[in-house]
């Protein structure tokens, strides 16, 4: 309750605290809160506060699957928090933005944002900011399967949280830290290790107050359970899968859990504990799982079971509904590649102001220009020579053209042959769009996933076609190409040049198939 008599200000850092405890089991009262903030905010009209109350619905519709109000919200606290100066709060917007990347398996795009989010705050070696980015890349490289460099992330992440024992929710995060780490070391092979972790987790919840913890109780329950599965222990197996039904799966924050839930029951199915991953599965189904990235995964852990099973004709059904999904999936991702593309324009438009241009200068210093895998320019080189073409362009009043391509049928030649063949694949295809963009003078770079980018300066529609029938030449038809040219104006968005030609692809996909 806030007493009468009080500074406005103080009125507003006591909302914002209220905002900070409300916000770490988001529900009704933190938007009632969040209202109270904005008409604060309206009234101050002050950078740093507007920041904070847009982070603030951000992270609350984190927590609703609620996307585009996420996106909307988080696009405003970055607008704010790059003129106030807030590198910390700006970190975790980034972080945010990644988590939700991450979220629609857009892994590349959230490895990248967790970079940038990293960099505003390494100064900060004991920032609670700093430990969280830590945690969640590790969390991130984990999915992607390199678990060494995951425990090495999450390892530097526990210790800062530790030493801020004055925060409330300290003891969980903690706990939630060592689970991560702990199934860190189980996907590795290291059961001693695993086991290991999970005893100091149960010895620091035994001490916690039980309201503070909740959440990690129910993450150690789930890890314990996954562990008893590697161990073949089937007396725990029965114990733990049914206190993962009843206190995980439908509890009140399955969201939070649902892809740990399915690792959960994958591994069951590999184990060959199929009463177990047929209960999982139908509690699952129970629940609502929006996103179409998870919902695949729930599809495949179906597949797996009904091929266990024998159950063949469920099987291809499932195997349908797996490929609509992804097709939706992909619809998804190249929304959020473009967001990522915005989120990097905020940086770019405020380059002419001398804090955030030191600050932009050193996120892009930090970055690597050059693609690992494929040797091509990366998204970060695309950016730079996108605004120096468009840039050359409106002075000169010559067009600038943008092509966007991609594979076609990637993750179905992934599915079949392997992800090893996919990037030899990947390789192939940049070895001879290099080659042919050398000989025609052109800018080409790996836009992410299975996707290119061209830049045609100073060209006609019809030179790119020319080139549009060289790509498929080159690739024996494995690419698809879609393009957008014209004269850039002062209104004109890199942007709106990227989204048009990225709509021409995508007709284009489907008038092929």
């Amino acid at each position: 309750m806030i007493e009468t008599g009080t500074t406005q200000n103080e009125r507003i850092e006591a909302i914002k605290e209220e905002i900070r405890l409300a916000a770490q089991a988001p529900g009704d009262r933190v938007f009632v809160l969040l209202r109270r903030l904005k008409t604060k905010v309206d009234a101050e009209k002050n950078h740093a506060l507007s920041g904070f109350l847009y982070y603030s619905y951000a992270y609350a519709y984190s927590f609703r699957d609620d996307h585009a109000s996420l996106i909307k919200y988080l696009e405003l606290a970055v607008h704010h928090l790059l003129r106030a100066k807030q590198p910390e709060l700006l970190a975790r917007s980034y972080n945010l933005f990644a988590i939700e990347a991450q979220n629609y398996g857009c892994f590349e795009v959230a490895f990248d944002y967790f970079s940038i989010a990293a960099s505003l705050v390494q100064d900060e070696k004991e920032s609670l900011a700093l430990a969280y980015i830590e945690a969640n890349t590790g969390d991130l490289l984990a999915q992607m399967g390199d678990y060494r460099l995951a425990v090495s992330h999450i390892e530097k992440s526990i210790p800062i949280v530790e030493k801020h024992s004055e925060d409330v929710w300290s003891v969980q995060n903690t706990a939630l830290g060592l689970v991560n780490l702990a199934m860190c070391h189980l996907l590795a092979g290291d059961l001693k290790k695993t086991e290991r972790v999970l005893r100091r987790v149960e010895k620091l919840l035994k001490k916690a107050n039980p309201e503070q913890v909740e959440s990690a109780r129910q993450w150690y329950t789930l890890g314990c359970a996954r562990l008893a599965v590697a161990q073949k222990d089937k007396k725990r197996i029965g114990e733990l899968s049914e206190a993962v039904r009843k206190q995980v799966i439908e509890g009140d924050n399955f969201g939070e859990f649902i892809r740990e839930i399915l690792y959960y029951c994958e591994e069951l199915i590999a184990a060959r504990e199929l009463k177990m991953a047929e209960e999982v599965i139908h509690s699952i189904d129970r629940m609502k799982i929006t996103s179409e990235y998870l919902l695949g995964f729930f599809m495949q852990c179906k597949i797996d079971y009904c091929r266990m099973v024998g159950d063949f004709r469920k099987m291809m059904r499932f195997y349908e509904e797996r490929h609509r999904l992804y097709e939706k999936q992909q619809e998804i991702q190249r929304m959020v590649y473009l967001e990522s593309i915005d989120f990097m324009h905020l940086l770019e438009e405020l380059r002419q102001e001398e804090a955030l241009a030191r600050q932009e200068n050193t996120i892009l210093q930090q970055r690597a220009e050059t693609d690992a895998l494929t040797g091509l320019p990366n998204r970060y080189a695309m950016n730079r020579q996108l605004e120096e073409a468009f840039l050359e362009a409106e002075e000169t009043g010559q067009k600038v053209g943008i092509g966007i391509a991609d594979i076609n049928d990637f993750k179905k030649y992934n599915d079949t042959f392997g992800h090893a063949e996919g990037d030899c694949l990947l390789q192939q295809i940049a070895a001879a769009l290099r080659s042919m963009a050398k000989e025609e003078d052109l800018s080409v770079f790996r836009y992410g996933g299975d996707e290119f980018v061209f830049i045609y300066r100073n060209m006609d529609d019809k030179d790119i076609r020319r080139i549009d029938a060289m790509i498929l030449k080159e690739t024996d038809g494995k690419l698809s190409h879609g393009f957008y040219n014209a004269v850039p104006t002062q209104e004109t968005k890199i942007w709106d040049f990227l989204a048009e030609a990225d709509k021409r692809l995508y007709r284009r996909k489907k008038r092929r198939s």
